[in-house]
């Protein structure tokens, strides 16, 4: 609906629910009339105020307006060549590396609109990655050639593949103005590579990432690199004969440009592609970032109070898949069966996210299994450390047949399906599950073999999104018991849920998550493969999974079905020498029946119950990375940032790092840090709105230089909900299930009593006693398990 409004002003990519915490045109001065991404005052005001921005020129803020550090990049793609953004290569291979970078990306389809010519103060910059010139050269022309954001930011234009203007279209003086931005000028002629075209210069720190540089023979387009841009790469034809050379990779005063061949070398075996150029090294010098530059604020989503997150979520597939009996006299076990009794009933202390199909829950539809499936649902929806969620009603495989939903189309598949008439009550699968086998109700309206190509699983009642969605998740919340509320939606098949689904789910005020992901390891061996945070669809946001689960590895439970020992290895790729994503554990009931499958989990719960790892729900992972969407950084002096609008986002990284610690004294609302490789991770007190980060030139090894009588948060396996100083007393609030590890810092060879209570009954006394700080402050105590999930620790000192 927002998004409709704005495209009649033709402002359509300014202002969308995705960004919903943005600051407005220019920082604080604007606030009053964009809050939170919805209009307060008349919107026609609003396109009046967008026109005399963008034909005034206007580039001056207020004196002493203080902006938040800008971290959006346009997104620009042209629909004639990638019609979905989910589907451009800048969503599939750049967005991934922008977001771990800290920016956000909004598209904007250039082949429909052009944007204003005045931007406002959130974008750092635009990026594109054309395959050929655009349409309207000329429109795009002029608007690059000028694009400003309203304060006079410094913002930048990359340009990977072509650069979408051409010599014969357009303004000359336009093209010309644009690409000299990108450090580019026209030449006279194009150039042609043979074999004998040769590498005569290559920046190690920018090139050859995951894979060399090979000179691709034919043509290349007429341009040539300006005085005032800088080679990354270049190339000759005969190094013999030509001493100019191509320039591939070109940094620019305002931007940068890469040749298609200098970005990924593409491997259909992957699916994807190996980068040439360093994408984070790249755009961390685009940008004006990296080790040679001031430290800047990064909004992480893989860590939280000093630890790398780990949370679970388990689909439906295979609920009522049967394991045949090994031994006579034996009973044959369902899957979700064996999932309660291995993967969920040993492992009180883990939190999993839970969800059930509710066709599989209905006699009618999943067969004389389904209540056996149903009691098992009960039980394990019962459990303190399971979450409920669902996965639907009818198993949706293909979400973009259901957005323009036909019952009679529908009807008439299934009869060109079975051979036979239409029939309502048939089940219906896509063809990705025609190898399953027994992940679905081995009886019941459902037939693996014959539907294989249809885009659900069960079609006995015609298709309501309402149904299919929030209505699953209430049926879901009726199997547990009172009081206890669903928390997620999990999407199922090719998890590409068309808008009006996605918005009924995320107003109900649920948490949706699927699709994405990604595989890192020797088996597909490049960040190309991992997914971004997110996905635009509308005006709205999917939030992906962190990474791939099962299916992935064993091609659906085929082969090889050992395969997801491999995810350790992800594991690993994902953790050094960057932390990438965080430790999502997804799998799937019909997991839990096979034993490869069943003991690489087994494996992966063990490691997260033993590692450097704090438990959250997928839920909670979901509002973090809402929150990366809204968080803004304003520096409030040198070293000194004040986050605001950050939603469930507890955490700010700042890369290169190895020389800055965190100061305790001078900020506030801060609970602690701690060092990963060269990165420091700043843990932020969830019941501060505004904490303010203060850093300082130090290289301790813990990254904290403490202040007199306050304790400084290491790490916790416990999720540290509040934390408040009073003379020389420490009271932290915390919830967790097991075994509560943490490490805190204060004053070095000192006695500190500690005391820990159940928030709900003080008077239970988990932990009484006096412990010795070490030489470097650390204070290392365990709060031991309990029924109760929230905890108070008092921790006190000698001032």
């Amino acid at each position: 609906m927002r998004r409709k409004l704005y495209n009649s002003f033709g402002y359509s990519v300014l202002w969308t629910a995705r960004i919903p915490g943005a600051a407005g045109i220019c920082g604080r001065w604007f606030c009053a009339v964009v809050q939170r991404g919805f209009f307060r005052v008349p919107t026609l005001a609003i396109a009046v105020l967008f026109a005399a921005l963008a034909t005034s020129g206007v580039r001056a803020c207020p004196a002493g307006a203080n902006l938040p550090d800008p971290r959006v990049v346009m997104a620009l793609y042209d629909s004639t060549q990638e019609p979905d953004p989910r589907d451009t290569r800048l969503h599939r291979f750049v967005e991934f590396p922008l977001n771990h970078l800290g920016y956000v990306l909004e598209y904007v389809d250039v082949a429909t609109n052009m944007p204003p010519d005045v931007l406002d103060a959130r974008f750092a910059g635009t990026v594109s990655w054309f395959d050929s010139a655009l349409s309207n050269v000329g429109g795009f022309a002029k608007w690059a050639a000028q694009v400003e954001t309203v304060c006079g930011g410094d913002l930048k234009q990359i340009a990977f593949g072509d650069v979408g203007v051409t010599s014969g279209n357009g303004s000359s003086a336009d093209i010309s103005a644009y690409l000299a931005r990108l450090g580019l000028e026209l030449s006279d002629f194009e150039q042609i590579f043979g074999a004998l075209a040769e590498v005569t210069y290559l920046d190690p720190a920018f090139v050859e990432f995951e894979t060399g540089f090979t000179v691709e023979t034919g043509r290349y387009p007429a341009l040539r690199k300006t005085a005032e841009g800088e080679s990354l790469l270049r190339v000759s034809a005969n190094i013999m004969q030509d001493a100019t050379g191509l320039d591939l990779l070109v940094l620019g005063p305002r931007g940068a440009y890469a040749h298609g061949s200098a970005t990924l070398n593409y491997d259909d075996r992957l699916g994807g592609g190996f980068w040439v150029l360093d994408p984070f090294a790249f755009f961390n010098r685009v940008f004006g970032r990296g080790p040679s530059h001031q430290p800047v604020p990064v909004p992480d989503v893989t860590t939280l109070d000093g630890r790398r997150m780990f949370f679970s979520t388990v689909m439906s597939e295979g609920w009522l898949a049967l394991k045949p009996a090994r031994s006579f006299g034996e009973e044959p076990q369902l899957g979700s069966e064996i999932l309660r009794d291995r993967l969920i009933v040993p492992f009180p202390d883990l939190p999993a996210t839970v969800a059930v199909l509710i066709g599989d829950l209905d006699p009618a539809l999943g067969g004389p299994l389904a209540v056996t499936g149903a009691m098992v649902a009960k039980g394990l929806f019962a459990l303190p450390q399971v979450r409920i969620a669902s996965t639907g009603r009818s198993l949706i495989r293909d979400w973009g047949y259901f957005a323009r939903y036909d019952m009679q189309g529908e009807a008439e598949a299934v009869k060109a399906l079975r051979g036979g008439p239409a029939d309502a009550d048939t089940g219906l699968v896509n063809v990705a599950v025609r190898s399953l086998g027994g992940a679905f109700s081995a009886s019941g309206q459902s037939d693996t073999d014959r539907l294989a190509t249809a885009p659900r699983h069960y079609s006995r009642d015609p298709f309501n999104v309402v149904s299919e969605t929030t209505g699953a998740l209430a049926d879901a919340a009726a199997l547990a018991p009172e009081g206890r509320a669903p928390s997620a939606f999990l999407w199922t098949g090719d998890a590409r849920p068309f808008e009006t689904a996605l918005a009924v789910v995320q107003d109900a005020g649920i948490a949706a998550l699927g699709g994405g992901g990604g595989r890192y390891n020797q088996f597909a061996p490049s960040v190309s493969l991992l997914s971004p945070f997110t996905a635009p669809v509308g005006s709205h946001l999917q939030v992906y999974n962190a990474l791939s689960g099962d299916e992935t590895y064993t091609n659906y439970w085929t082969t090889p079905i050992y395969g997801f020992h491999a995810f350790a290895e992800t594991l690993a790729w994902t953790e050094a020498p960057m932390r990438l994503k965080p430790f999502h554990l997804a799998f799937s009931a019909r997991s839990a029946v096979d034993f490869g499958t069943r003991r690489a989990i087994e494996t992966l719960l063990d490691r997260a119950r033993i590692g450097d790892f704090i438990p959250v729900t997928a839920a909670a992972y979901v509002g973090v990375v809402q929150g990366f969407q809204t968080v803004r950084a304003h520096q409030d002096s040198a070293n000194v940032w004040r986050i605001q609008d950050r939603g469930a986002l507890q955490t700010i990284r700042f890369d290169g790092a190895g020389a800055i610690s965190l100061d305790v004294a001078a900020s506030s609302g801060v609970l602690g840090a701690r060092r990963s490789g060269d990165a420091l991770y700043i843990a932020l007190n969830p019941a501060t709105p505004e904490p303010v980060i203060s850093v300082v030139q130090s290289d301790r090894a813990s990254g904290i230089e403490t202040a007199m009588g306050a304790l400084a948060l290491g790490d916790s396996r416990f999720t540290i909900t509040d934390l408040q100083h009073k003379g020389c007393t420490s009271r932290i609030t915390a919830a967790g299930q097991g075994d509560g590890p943490m490490t805190w810092f204060g004053a070095p060879d000192q006695a500190y009593a500690l005391h820990a209570t159940p928030a709900a009954d003080e008077a239970v006394i988990l932990l009484d006693e006096t412990v010795q700080s070490a030489p470097d402050g650390a204070l290392h105590f365990t709060v031991p398990a309990y029924e109760s999930a929230e905890f108070t620790i008092t921790v006190t000192g000698q001032c």
